[in-house]
C-alpha cells in the first residue's frame, strides 16, 4: 500500500543545507573576502600616498623661486621640477611625498598669461599626463 510520494529525508535536508543555503553561503564568503581585499588596498594606498597636506606649499615655494632669481638678475627658467624645488631646499622631502612616482613639472612664467597656458604638469607612472591650465581647467592625456 502506498500513498503516493514520500518526502526524502537525505542528510541536507535535515540539517537545512541544501544547494541554496550552499550557494548563498559561497556568495556570502566572495563577497566578504572582496570587502575586505578593497579595505586592505585602500588602507595601503592611503599609506604608500601620503596626502598633500598644504597645496600652498607648492604656489609659496615657486614664488619664492621666482622672486630669488628675480634678485639676483637671473633669468626666470620656463620650467621648474618639483625635484628641483626640493633640492634647493624651497619645499620640504614631506610635503613633496605626495607625490611619490609623479614627475611634476611647474612652468612659473605661466601665470598671468594666456588661458590655455599650462601651470603645472603631472607625468604619472602609467605615462599619462595631467595639466592644469592658467584658467584652472585641468586636461587629461594619455
Amino acid at each position: 500500500m502506498t500513498t503516493g510520494p514520500q518526502p526524502q529525508t537525505g542528510p541536507h535536508q535535515m540539517t537545512g543545507e541544501g544547494p541554496s543555503r550552499r550557494l548563498f553561503l559561497a556568495a556570502a564568503v566572495v563577497l566578504g573576502v572582496g570587502l575586505a581585499t578593497y579595505f586592505i588596498l585602500e588602507a595601503y594606498w592611503e599609506r604608500q600616498q601620503p596626502a598633500l597636506k598644504d597645496p600652498s606649499v607648492l604656489l609659496k615655494a615657486v614664488t619664492q623661486f621666482t622672486r630669488e632669481k628675480i634678485a639676483r638678475g637671473q633669468p626666470v627658467p620656463a620650467s621648474i621640477s618639483l625635484n628641483e624645488l626640493v633640492g634647493a631646499g624651497y619645499i620640504k622631502p614631506d610635503d613633496a611625498a605626495a607625490f611619490k612616482g609623479v614627475d611634476l613639472t611647474l612652468y612659473p612664467s605661466a601665470l598671468g598669461t594666456l588661458p590655455q597656458a599650462p601651470v603645472a604638469r603631472a607625468r604619472l607612472a602609467d605615462g599619462s599626463q595631467v595639466l592644469l591650465l592658467a584658467d584652472g581647467t585641468v586636461q587629461t592625456t594619455r
